[in-house]
């Protein structure tokens, strides 16, 4: 991400960066090699050096690593930290972390790239008895009323009528309704308390079947359900806990995983959640599913169902394939095979003009500049 003020945000949450600070005291010793993965400014990085880590690698694909390291040089950190532009594992370390520090979750926690990328850390990176910041996370699951819930969470619920306009928007409504959503929920808009669902051990390659798990309830009152509110807690160090519970607002958030149509509860009346998963073949999850049962009625979610596509983009990822570039993949490929370092950009903009003479000087040159966006090796 290019836009700095997205990093100076996080900077805003106290709570969450002195529960982390305090974590990264307590699990650095002296002449530790620490390794942060997804350093932004580098804030977690100083705070390594400054409990006495002997080497800090602060590392992030995104340009804003070259601010970090400026921000290292005022603040008298910069011969103890080394700041890397570059993706986990294009790039190595001279030797193993004794510490790895990771904060970059998605708000579904665990998605398939975030799995690889952990696995690869303790792979790859991690020294025998790696310490870990944060350490665990614990996955909670609550039912989720209408009241303060978020309008984007409740996508579906506007267009009640399906009539609006003078049109029927009907068949857009299965994918709304199958579509977990971003959202910062308030207390007071769950309907019960949060059932844990499993614990996430991040000290050691994450075992994704945590994610799955059965939770139930009794309300006392009549309920309307609109979804299920769906979070991680994260336990930075022992007994140091970050909440990410609605009425907390984090850089996380909740899921939300809607109830279409809404789920009438009668008082008295027992509630039951199941929350799944689907896995990739190397077992990376996938697709979220829910189901929601009570008096008989069943209302079912399914991420799957919630991803516009056409046949082809099914076709292509069948192994049997045989695929063809499109004419922009194609221009991509050219400009890539052209940086062997010998040719200026300059020089690559022509080359592609040269192969597609409708193509003008100036978007020649940006579609060079487009494709070598943090592809180029600026050392």
């Amino acid at each position: 991400m290019n836009d700095v003020r997205y990093y100076r945000d996080l900077l805003v949450d106290g709570a969450r960066i002195e529960a982390f600070r305090r974590a990264i005291r307590a699990v650095v010793r002296e002449g530790d090699l620490v390794l942060e993965v997804g350093a932004g400014l580098g804030t977690y990085s100083f705070f390594a050096a400054a409990a006495g880590a002997g080497r800090v690698w602060a590392v992030d694909g995104d340009p804003v690593i070259h601010i970090a390291s400026t921000i290292a040089a005022a603040n008298g950190f910069d011969e103890r930290i080394e700041f890397v532009r570059g993706w986990i594992p294009d790039i190595g370390i001279p030797e193993p972390a004794d510490v790895i520090i990771f904060e970059d979750f998605p708000t579904n926690l665990l998605d398939a790239t975030t799995l690889r990328l952990l696995r690869c850390l303790h792979q790859d990176y991690a020294a025998d008895g790696v310490r870990v910041v944060p350490q665990r996370a614990r996955i909670f699951v609550a039912p989720v009323r209408a009241l303060n819930a978020s309008r984007k969470a409740m996508s579906f619920a506007p267009l009640a009528d399906e009539q609006k306009f003078g049109i029927d928007w009907r068949e857009s409504r299965v994918y709304a309704a199958n579509t977990p959503c971003s959202v910062q929920l308030k207390a007071k808009s769950l309907a019960a308390p949060p059932a844990p669902i499993g614990d996430l051990w991040l000290d050691r390659p994450p075992d994704p079947t945590v994610l799955d798990g059965e939770a139930s309830w009794r309300f006392d009152n009549d309920e309307v359900l609109y979804g299920l509110a769906w979070w991680f807690d994260l336990e930075v160090a022992a007994g140091e806990w970050v909440s990410n519970r609605p009425g907390k607002r984090t850089v996380w958030g909740q899921l939300l995983l809607p109830l279409d149509p809404p789920l009438r509860v009668k008082a008295g009346d027992p509630v039951s959640a199941t929350i799944g998963r689907e896995r990739d073949g190397d077992g990376a999850p996938a697709w979220f599913s829910w189901r929601v049962t009570t008096g008989g009625v069943v209302i079912r979610g399914h991420e799957f169902a919630s991803v516009p596509a056409s046949l082809g983009d099914f076709v292509s990822a069948n192994p049997q394939f045989v695929p063809v570039l499109t004419k922009e993949a194609n221009r991509e490929r050219l400009i890539l095979q052209l940086c062997a370092g010998e040719m200026s950009v300059g020089e690559i903009a022509e080359k592609l003009r040269q192969e597609d003479s409708r193509l003008s000087e100036s978007r020649a040159l940006r579609h060079v500049i487009r494709t070598l966006k943090g592809r180029i090796h600026d050392g």
